[in-house]
């Protein structure tokens, strides 16, 4: 070793300073990654379930919303469907689309269930 790079190099004893202090900052850094990123997820969580919450609220009230107005079309034209041929065809094109809705709201109801039932563990349900 020359002489001028020991008079640069830090002293010995400086390893056994900065090494600790070195090791708590890095546990600091992570201890604090892993509060920040629990509290994010814990968010996120929050957020998704109200999504889910306000989602489900709102398609039940509009398929309830659909089916009775639906309904009250096809009595309108059970009605009318005396009157005219045309009607009665109309008719028979609304039950074909009223039968389909009923099939796909039964799926729906059978879907939000099942939702309900894997969700079991969140609080409001």
């Amino acid at each position: 070793m020359s002489p001028a790079s020991y008079l640069t190099a830090p002293p010995r004893v400086a390893a056994s300073i900065v090494a600790p202090v070195a090791i708590w900052v890095a546990l600091a850094v992570l201890l604090a990654g892993l509060a920040l990123g629990l509290a994010f997820a814990a968010y996120r969580g929050i957020c998704l379930w109200r999504r889910i919450k306000r989602t489900g609220a709102t398609f039940g009230a509009e398929t309830d919303r659909i089916s009775r107005v639906t309904g009250e079309i096809q009595e309108q034209l059970e009605r009318a469907q005396a009157s005219s041929a045309s009607l009665a065809a109309a008719a028979e094109r609304l039950q074909a689309s009223k039968t389909r809705l009923d099939v796909q709201l039964a799926a729906v109801r059978e879907a939000r269930a099942q939702l309900a039932r894997t969700l079991w563990f969140l609080p409001g349900r």
